[in-house]
């Protein structure tokens, strides 16, 4: 059985008697949530993490698979990332908004802070050896 990233694995509900699912930095997460309903389906693709395999979940329960964004070549959201024109990126922030205000006025004030000691000056080194011939 020959598999590449992408690919979808059909599991019966009663093939796995455990499955431990570790959220990383870009994972999905939903706040609240700590256990999945007896029976739910989860949508997974194969790909790599780090040189390993993985499993990555890309359908949550009640959602609906999107298979326009699954391409052959996608390796975790890799291809979406690099396809995605301008209009995905997050807008600029505004410096002028009332949040970023507050923000700044928030800093506290430093008092100014002495001057470091001067340092003595470094002894001479001494002259490193030549390298022998590399092959």
């Amino acid at each position: 059985m020959k598999m590449k990233p992408g690919d979808l694995l059909p599991l019966e509900p009663g093939a796995l008697s455990q499955v431990e699912l570790v959220g990383g930095s870009s994972g999905v997460t939903m706040a609240g949530r700590k256990r999945l309903p007896r029976g739910a389906s989860l949508g997974a693709r194969l790909g790599q993490l780090n040189g390993r395999r993985a499993v990555k979940i890309s359908r949550l329960p009640g959602e609906r698979d999107d298979p326009a964004k699954v391409t052959e070549d996608d390796e975790f959201g890799a291809a979406a990332l690099a396809n995605s024109g301008p209009q995905s990126a997050a807008p600029a922030s505004d410096h002028n908004s009332p949040r970023a205000l507050a923000a700044d006025e928030a800093v506290p004030d430093l008092p100014e802070l002495p001057d470091l000691p001067k340092l003595p000056d470094l002894p001479d080194l001494p002259d490193l050896p030549d390298l022998p011939d590399l092959p």
